[in-house]
């Protein structure tokens, strides 16, 4: 067992540079005229057919500091803000930044080749938000930290459950969502694809990162 001391809890300048970069954007956005608004997410959101077609690859990073609304990116960055601050600590600053970019492009490659191949009818509707990226964040957090308490939901209720099973739940009903979705050939605004393509970046992503910061994992885990 690690003592307290050897584990230093970094501030979370990397989650909270993400979080108003991305609340930055969001307030641009909406700053728009409804029809140029509609224009720039087409040009900037991340369209499965043009990229399994090699055409607009920079919408692969463009689309993550994207929302819909204002319950997408609130949602959306409070989830970071949860799960952010201790995986940033346990892989430093830049290992951070780049895991979470790595889970966001691993999560619209995803989306963009299984929705060309399973639902084609919905391959040029562009797809926008983090959701992909805090997925892999979320995988993370669940394997780095799988005993801390987590405090969700439940109807009206507030219920505390362990994070491992908070976030492999929360990966099942995507997944479900996903099955039923490709069913019926349309997925109702919500690329689910795309979160359980950033969960499994997310899950590769520790592996690979463990090699190199073996010794930081195990002493973050350890208050975990």
């Amino acid at each position: 067992m690690f003592e307290e001391k050897q584990y230093s809890k970094l501030f979370p300048a990397v989650t909270l540079g993400i979080v108003i970069a991305n609340v930055i954007v969001f307030i641009f956005e909406y700053s728009l005229p409804p029809d140029v608004l509609e224009s720039f997410l087409d040009n900037y959101g991340a369209t499965p057919i043009d990229l399994v077609n090699g055409r607009n690859l920079y919408t692969i990073l463009t689309s993550m500091f994207l929302h819909g609304g204002i319950a997408h990116i609130f949602m959306n960055m409070y989830a970071l803000l949860v799960f952010g601050n201790d995986v940033e600590s346990a892989f430093g600053r830049i290992g951070f930044l780049l895991f979470y970019l790595i889970s966001g492009v691993g999560a619209t490659v995803f989306n963009a080749v299984l929705t060309v191949i399973l639902t084609p009818a919905t391959a040029g509707i562009p797809s926008i938000g983090a959701s992909g990226a805090i997925f892999g964040i979320m995988a993370a957090y669940a394997t780095l930290f799988p005993k801390r308490m987590i405090y969700t939901f439940s109807g009206f209720f507030l219920i505390r459950i362990r994070a491992v099973y908070f976030v492999l739940l929360y990966a099942m009903i995507e997944t479900l969502y996903a099955i039923s979705s490709v069913s019926i050939g349309e997925f109702g605004g919500v690329a689910h694809l795309a979160h359980i393509g950033g969960f499994l970046t997310g899950l590769i992503g520790v592996a690979l990162f463990w090699s190199f910061r073996r010794n930081k994992f195990r002493e973050a885990r350890s208050f975990g």
